[in-house]
């Protein structure tokens, strides 16, 4: 069993100063996290969620952004003035890795095609699974299962932010 770390930010003056606004991977949360998990790569920090992968466990670890971080996130790219504060990333979820290749894996190739549509054609690998569209079809052609209303709308955000 993969034991999910639990980092505490503190979140300082110095990293406010130098942080960047509207920049997932250079904001304030995101600089804490390079100092208070040494081996993170590829960090990412939205209002939703706060992300990160360890390369040598080929993992990625993603929790969701506390509220404090959410509003103090909000506040600083708005341009107002944001005092440090500490917050605990818990709760998080471990997926491997997207940079960590599967025994036996093996990857599509794109081959052109000749034909007048220039569609190439895909050698190799395999097909993603066909999931339900915004048309209500399955995908494929003179499909006669239809799902309607399924997948047509999802709406993300952030319910309960106090600034």
């Amino acid at each position: 069993m993969t034991r999910i770390p639990s980092p505490v930010l503190e979140i300082t003056e110095d990293i406010i100063a130098s942080a960047e606004k509207r920049h997932s991977g250079h904001c304030m949360i995101a600089e804490t996290v390079k100092n208070a998990v040494p081996d993170a790569s590829y960090i990412s920090v939205d209002l939703a969620t706060t992300s990160f992968t360890i390369l040598k466990d080929g993992l990625r670890y993603t929790y969701l952004t506390p509220a404090p971080a959410q509003a103090a996130l909000v506040n600083f790219d708005q341009g107002n003035h944001t005092e440090p504060f500490t917050v605990r990333l818990k709760k998080g979820v471990a997926t491997t890795s997207g940079r960590v290749k599967k025994k036996g894996a093996t990857k599509a190739t794109l081959v052109p095609n000749s034909s007048a549509n220039h569609v190439p054609t895909r050698a190799g690998g395999k097909p993603p699974p066909k999931g339900a569209l915004r048309s209500g079809g399955t995908g494929t052609p003179n499909s006669k299962d239809k799902i309607t209303g399924v997948g047509s709308r999802r709406s993300f955000g952030i319910k309960n932010l106090k600034l």
